[in-house]
């Protein structure tokens, strides 16, 4: 079982005055600089410091000033980078090498029975549909369209999600539209095809725990959002796990496991509460209160009444007992837990009377590798471990025996998937950063790896001689770093190439090793890719996560900077020819490597930004975080968040790299406004005549979402930018601050 998930509580809109002190640009000088932001100063003492917001106004979207600033933003941005050579050549390439493969499958699902149902793209259809076996050799059926749905709306919808009842006769279809946040879903029926009335709105099962089936097929649980409108201050509050029976009005919301339904239980606004059965069998159901935190309190209920929806819960264990995986196999508790192991320990307690205080250990914690995963099949329990989160290893235990298995390729990452404790089948899907994964299936009895491609395996000569260093840099305080290098054979080491980083440094996720094409396009044109393990990341285990959080987040940004400094030392290249792009959450640490040192960075890339760290605790995503990042409550956190905030360390005048902002318009998860402050400071205190842009996307939420064409012209925007202000021949032109 997976435990995080990445969303968050309620926006609390405070309505400010505000004087307009600057005028916007007409669509006819947008060619010579970007329309500057109206200025609505708010001065407020917090935890000690005077704070000077000069954008507050712009945290009021609804505004007709504010909406038609972001409008001319998305002009600018988009009539900039259309005028940059070769971006077309970036999308059209990206192309072609998806038109090399057959077809690319995601959200692979099995039932019981080993019937497959899957999404996948054939070349370059903008949107995937959703495919068919009966099983891994029988001929493949196309089930589902996503033109079919709502056709009269003329609109665009992708499959973001599928799951197959636990017999495989029904099927449950997610869709979204354009790169919205929620979803829609409708149930088909497998052998007519035919849908049924269901339809469940205010949904986001891609984005979290999933849907779990009843173990008699007849209905799913599914955590319902009570408001979907992303402007609302009830955005994330009070979420509640319902059960869906077939055939019901999905009006009628049978409430399982929620604030209001089990006010018993320590259950707030903030949390998630989410309900997983693991087999049909199993006697219990377990339901967790899931949040912006790998760990997360635990409770477990009898499953004998479910037909009623009634469940008396009991609390299995807390968040502090920092549980990121459990199983039931056989009538115990397997779990993966990081509690008095930085580097995480698998162990086990019986079901009926666990004890979570002394457990039966079943590994012990490794010296220098990160165990990263669990998985059970009825051969017994399998896990990965990583080393620096990049070199990983899979093993095997059973009767106290471990026993580490020999892989058919070297791996990177190896991602396992079975079906549970009653099932013999495991897959482990292996790849790295310059060979695309390859699914296999592992035979127990015989120790051999079976290819189970469902298409066959596309061949990239291109990337044959790209060459990946892995290697270790001194932080700030003397800590190691891990630090991914990767580039084209024969690049010459004379300070001339650009490099792109690339980090993330939250949640406590490792960065590993995945097969990017749009990235490895970058190597192809002469640049450096690297990938910057900092601390807030989980490549080192617990202890790494919690020295990159809160009152240490500033680690994560010095470690980048100090990956950075490394890069130049040895020559890779030479200072402004490092560009540095992170999403989200990552892009504290972007923002605040860029104002601590614009000396040393020559382009950001901050897409979908946190860049205004005080206030994103009343942002829809903001209470959840309160676990990494802090709170304006505690004096210590509050003083951290400021640090931490690169908005408000904008100073006037200061030469800043050029910079690539991108937003969603419809973003819940970080609110427009967070990257759209960052951005209206940055251009008018900007020193230079370097650009600031700020690509909004009003049909986008939090990233482009699943269309085709979106995803790589996105990539190509960064891709482009980074080499034409990285001054590469083949990228210049009479654009604006573009490099001679």
């Amino acid at each position: 079982m997976k435990k995080i998930y990445y969303s968050g509580s309620a926006l609390l809109l405070a309505i400010f005055s505000f004087v307009i002190f600057s005028n916007f640009y007409t669509p006819d000088t947008l060619q010579k600089s970007p329309p500057l932001a109206p200025q609505g100063l708010v001065t407020e003492e917090v935890c000690g410091i005077t704070v000077e917001d000069h954008y507050r106004n712009l945290e009021n979207i609804e505004d007709e000033v504010v909406k038609k600033w972001l409008k001319q933003q998305e002009e600018y941005a988009k009539d900039y980078l259309n005028k940059i050579p070769r971006r077309q050549y970036l999308i059209d390439k990206q192309l072609e090498f998806n038109k090399r493969s057959t077809s690319l499958i995601t959200q692979l699902r099995l039932s019981d029975d080993n019937q497959h149902f899957y999404v996948k793209r054939v070349g370059n259809e903008n949107a995937s549909k959703v495919f068919y076996r009966k099983n891994f050799s029988a001929p493949e059926q196309l089930l589902y369209d996503p033109k079919d749905f709502k056709p009269e709306a003329d609109k665009t919808y992708s499959v973001n999600y599928v799951q197959p009842s636990r017999n495989g006769e029904k099927l449950i279809i997610s869709l979204t539209e354009g790169g919205r946040e929620f979803s829609e879903i409708i149930i088909m029926d497998v052998k007519t095809k035919e849908l049924l009335p269901d339809r469940i709105t205010n949904c986001r099962p891609a984005d979290g725990p999933g849907i779990t089936w009843l173990p008699d097929n007849s209905g799913f649980y599914y955590l319902h959002y009570p408001v979907s409108d992303f402007s609302s201050d009830l955005l994330f509050k009070d979420t509640k796990a319902v059960c869906h029976t077939l055939g019901q009005d999905s009006k009628v919301l049978n409430e399982v496991f929620s604030r209001t339904n089990n006010p018993k239980l320590d259950i707030v606004l903030q949390d998630f509460p989410v309900v997983t059965l693991f087999d049909k069998d199993d006697d219990y159901l377990f339901g967790e209160l899931l949040g912006a935190s790998r760990n997360a309190d635990t409770y477990y209920a009898k499953i004998d009444n479910y037909s009623s929806n009634k469940y008396e819960w009991k609390l299995l264990f807390t968040e502090a007992e920092k549980i990121i995986y459990f199983y039931i196999f056989e009538n115990d508790i397997i779990y993966l837990t990081g509690k008095n192991a930085s580097k995480f320990k698998i162990c086990k307690t019986p079901l009926d009377n666990p004890d979570f205080n002394n457990p039966t250990v079943l590994v012990e914690e490794k010296e220098s590798e990160v165990i990263q995963t669990i998985s059970v099949t009825s051969d017994g329990v399998y896990y990965v471990s990583t080393e620096n989160g990049v070199v990983s290893r899979l093993y095997h235990i059973k009767d106290g025996i471990e026993k580490e298995i020999d892989l058919p390729v070297k791996a990177g990452t190896i991602t396992l998937v079975s079906k549970g404790r009653n099932y013999p089948e495991l897959w482990a899907i292996i790849g790295g950063w310059a060979n695309s994964p390859i699914r296999y299936l592992y035979d127990f009895k015989n120790d051999v790896f079976e290819e189970a491609e469902l298409t066959p395996p596309t061949e990239y000569p291109e990337f044959d001689d790209i060459v990946v260093e892995e290697v270790l840099v001194k932080s700030h305080d003397g800590v190691e770093v891990p630090l991914s290098i990767f580039y084209k054979k024969g690049i010459k080491r004379d300070g001339k190439a650009p490099v792109m980083f690339y980090s993330g440094g939250t949640y406590g996720i490792s960065l590993t090793p995945s097969f990017n094409i749009p990235n490895l396009l970058f190597t192809m044109e002469g640049g450096i890719l690297a990938v910057a393990h900092i601390r807030g990341g989980g490549e080192k285990g617990v202890e790494w996560h919690q020295t990159g959080i809160k009152t240490n987040k500033h680690n994560s940004w010095k470690d980048l900077i100090a990956c950075a400094e490394y890069m130049v030392e040895e020559k890779y290249t030479s200072k402004k020819k490092i560009a540095i792009w992170s999403i989200s959450a990552g892009c504290v640490s972007v923002g605040r490597a860029m104002t601590e040192r614009p000396d040393l960075f020559g382009i950001a890339v901050p897409e979908a930004g946190v860049m205004n760290a005080m206030r994103f605790e009343k942002t829809p995503n903001g209470l959840n975080n309160i676990r990494e990042f802090g709170t304006l409550e505690n004096p210590e956190e509050c003083k951290a968040l400021y640090d931490m905030d690169a908005y408000l360390h904008i100073e006037k005048g200061v030469d800043y790299p050029a910079t690539l902002i991108t937003a969603g318009f419809n973003d819940p998860r970080v609110i427009i406004w967070q990257p759209a402050k960052f951005a209206a400071k940055l251009q008018a205190y900007q020193g230079s005549d370097k650009p600031i842009l700020f690509l909004v996307d009003h049909d986008a939420g939090h990233g482009p979402g699943e269309l085709l064409l979106k995803m790589y012209e996105a990539r190509a925007n960064t891709i482009s930018f980074v080499l034409n202000q990285a001054g590469h021949p083949d990228y210049q032109d009479e654009v604006v601050g573009a490099k001679k």
